[in-house]
């Protein structure tokens, strides 16, 4: 029988980033052999093929890895699955994956865990002003005596948008129960029995911008998505709601989103941008209804630890004729970021 080879088409420096103990160990004892990249820069797909013969079964990935296209899987002809270990797998992966029955799993719900924790934070920072009361404190004042918008509210009393249940909006719902049971939830992919099972509300858009105290997004990036939450449907939040963005930029129109913020309508947390690094120019940074972070949401030391490991794991089911936990199939390819 010929040998088992895993091929890890991850740059030495990203790798030991991504990488932990459990997953190195289970990763040599899965495979006859491994290939890696030991470089310090991610290979081209000319150095992919170099390393490719008809032993490989399998391709793991990350950011920065060649894209993995027709020309790659004729020098892996015996190629049984691809594991991303990281988020979107469209620009990695062409169709002819796919079609040529090549299995496909990624990491995305391993990220997905620390940016829903990352949102049920930045709406607990959001509605109880930490930072501005931080300033306060730090400036030499203490609590305000009069009451008012700036004590903070209550999540319990508030109702939450959540804009699509990706992975990330699936995970955000089940936390959000924690706080209150008015949950609400816009996407066309869902119907009212499965968002119920998911513990929400299926609205339609408009209403849940107009009737959510706090609304979160966590739509994929697709053409259909590109500014999904513009000018019109900003002006129907309620005056003194919160927006949190965890996902992308993309989905909200980014100089409305900023007239709206300007005039003190509504408030935000913001942890993506147009341009990133976030300019030292952006007026973003100028406004005091705003919580601004460094696109961090995706990133905790144990969710990072955890990328490559999780796709040894995925390795080790597809091996042992075991389910694969985070497959990716044809029919969701279309809708996935």
């Amino acid at each position: 029988m010929a040998n088992r080879t895993i091929v890890v088409a991850i740059d030495r420096r990203l790798r030991e980033l991504i990488a932990n103990d459990h997953g190195e160990t289970a990763l040599v004892a899965l495979a006859d052999d491994v290939v890696s990249n030991e470089e310090e820069e991610p290979w081209s797909a000319s150095d992919l093929i170099e390393h490719l013969d008809s032993n490989v079964r399998a391709i793991i990935t990350a950011w920065g890895s060649p894209t993995i296209d027709r020309q790659v899987l004729e020098a892996a002809p015996n190629l049984e699955i691809v594991a991303h270990a990281a988020g979107s797998v469209k620009p990695y992966y062409t169709e002819d994956v796919w079609q040529r029955g090549v299995r496909v799993t990624h990491a995305a719900p391993v990220i997905a865990e620390a940016v829903a924790e990352y949102t049920i934070g930045a709406i607990l920072v959001g509605l109880r002003g930490f930072v501005a009361n931080h300033a306060l404190v730090m400036e030499g004042g203490w609590k305000q005596s009069t009451g008012g918008p700036e004590i903070g509210g209550l999540l319990a009393e508030r109702r939450v948008g959540v804009i699509a249940a990706s992975h990330v909006g699936q995970r955000v719902i089940r936390l959000l129960r924690a706080f209150t049971d008015d949950v609400v939830l816009y996407d066309p992919f869902v119907d009212e029995e499965r968002a119920a099972a998911l513990g929400a509300q299926l609205i339609g858009l408009d209403d849940l911008m107009r009737t959510s105290d706090v609304v979160t997004m966590h739509a994929p990036i697709l053409p259909e998505t590109r500014h999904m939450v513009g000018r019109r449907q900003l002006e129907l939040m309620k005056p003194g709601t919160l927006l949190v963005n965890s996902a992308r930029s993309w989905m909200i129109d980014q100089a409305a989103l900023f007239e709206i913020l300007a005039a003190g309508r509504i408030r935000a947390v913001l942890d993506v941008f147009d341009e990133e690094p976030l300019p030292d120019g952006s007026p973003f940074r100028g406004l005091p209804n705003v919580v601004l972070t460094p696109h961090i949401a995706g990133f905790t030391a144990e969710t990072r630890s955890r990328h490559l490991s999780s796709m040894v794991d995925e390795l080790t089911r597809h091996f042992s004729g075991e389910p694969l936990q985070h497959e990716i199939t044809v029919e969701v390819l279309a809708r996935m970021a």
